[in-house]
């Protein structure tokens, strides 16, 4: 058998997920939406996961403004009798909330670079959202990244963490894209945590709870720095990734085993080959696409 007839064999273990791992069941999403009065076809599903339906549109009118745009449509469909849909509205209401708060980064005016974050363009319904598309490549082991690059990837956290949001989802490289204009972005914030900006947010433990995941996110910074720029790093920085946060640590430790269980589900249901990594799965998101080619 030659390599590639072997190659394809392998490919066709691996099954399409059943419709209650996909966030939209057995549906797909729209070939048009309408946003901010502009009419957009459906261009490329980015991922169709659990959780969300991630798109990219183009506008049917061309007009220099936006003729790309991501539409992303969060959990609608029941697991079997239990109904999700208020996960959907849940992330979606957080992640509109936070790309409120840190619109400054945007870039909202026409022409203006952005800062690290697609200029957001709304709630299409209870459970999707909108924003500016970023041309780029997600990050994968192995990218020659700039000192200017990691600097700018420090300061954007660090503006989060100004604005009281904590990114949370940090520690994956491919939950950072590089701009074809150079320069890192974020986006995708469904597990992020933004404080309250009143009285609730004075509240101690919150406030401690806070300071939690922003010490996360600043570790997290630091792998990177890690992992693409080691040069960079001062002694006291190499000797702080040597020890994991313990709230780092009991994360991990809580996860494990669910993660373990979720995997073996997913290679006994056939969606992954055995060892259940991601990478294995057919149709898997860009990030986890570029991983693969980098194996």
């Amino acid at each position: 058998m030659s390599k590639n007839a072997s190659e394809n064999k392998s490919e066709n273990k691996v099954k399409a997920r059943p419709p209650f791992l996909r966030a939209l069941g057995r549906d797909e999403p729209p070939e048009q939406v309408t946003v901010q009065g502009r009419t957009y076809c459906r261009a490329v599903i980015y991922k169709h996961d659990s959780w969300a339906a991630t798109c990219r549109y183009e506008a049917v009118t061309p007009a220099g403004e936006h003729d790309s745009i991501i539409v992303k449509i969060n959990r609608r469909q029941p697991v079997f009798f239990i109904p999700m849909k208020w996960v959907g509205r849940l992330f979606a209401r957080r992640e509109a909330a936070i790309y409120q708060r840190v619109k400054d980064l945007a870039g909202e005016l026409p022409g203006e670079l952005p800062e690290g974050v697609p200029a957001f363009l709304g709630r299409l319904d209870a459970t999707t959202v909108s924003h500016v598309f970023v041309p780029g490549e997600p990050l994968a082991p192995g990218d020659e990244l700039s000192a200017e690059f990691m600097q700018q990837l420090r300061d954007l956290v660090a503006a989060f963490h100004e604005r009281d949001i904590a990114i949370v989802d940090l520690q994956k490289c491919e939950n950072i894209l590089k701009g074809d204009d150079g320069r890192p972005y974020l986006m995708d914030f469904q597990i992020s945590w933004m404080l309250p900006q009143n009285a609730v947010g004075k509240f101690p433990p919150l406030r401690w709870v806070h300071r939690i995941f922003v010490n996360s996110d600043d570790y997290h910074v630091l792998k990177h720095y890690y992992r693409f720029r080691r040069d960079l790093m001062t002694d006291a920085e190499l000797r702080r990734i040597e020890h994991k946060p313990w709230p780092i640590r009991l994360h991990r430790a809580v996860v494990r085993y669910p993660q373990k269980l979720r995997r073996q589900l997913l290679v006994w249901l056939k969606i992954r080959e055995p060892g259940g990594k991601a990478t294995s799965e057919l149709n898997p998101e860009r990030g986890v696409e570029r991983r693969r080619e980098g194996q």
